[in-house]
């Protein structure tokens, strides 16, 4: 039970916390990483997705932590719920929405209305900060 609840608190988490770091840094001192995603379609990497991969790469370094101090076993069932957050972002933001990859359909009822404030975001650079809290 108590790791299901850590891994429920790694995941909700991290849309507030993807919600601050977009605004905060993306929008203010980030501007020229992020940028780049404001900037219409771009076919394969674009600078902005530097920041999701750092995301990546410290998850990866809680995974670490989890596995080799037993003291921080708890650190696994966080991490394993970060990175579902980052795998239904990166469903609904680079597959869904800005159609990265043809993987989805083109209209989901259950996810327009992610897509439309996203995308509405984009058109004038303010509100919607997240991606799943509308």
């Amino acid at each position: 039970m108590r790791r299901a609840v850590a891994f429920t608190l790694g995941a909700l988490s991290m849309e507030p916390v993807s919600a601050g770091i977009h605004r905060f840094i993306g929008h203010g001192p980030g501007w020229a990483v992020h940028g780049s995603h404001h900037e219409g379609d771009v076919a394969g990497l674009e600078p902005n997705d530097v920041i999701p991969a750092v995301s990546a790469v410290a998850t990866i370094g809680l995974f670490v932590g989890a596995i080799t101090s037993p003291s921080r076993r708890w650190l696994m069932p966080v991490a394993a719920g970060i990175t579902a957050y980052g795998v239904a972002y990166f469903a609904v933001h680079d597959i869904y929405t800005h159609r990265r990859l043809p993987l989805l359909p083109r209209r989901v009822p259950v996810l327009e209305r992610f897509r439309i404030a996203h995308l509405e975001h984009h058109r004038r650079g303010t509100g919607h900060w997240g991606i799943f809290w509308l």
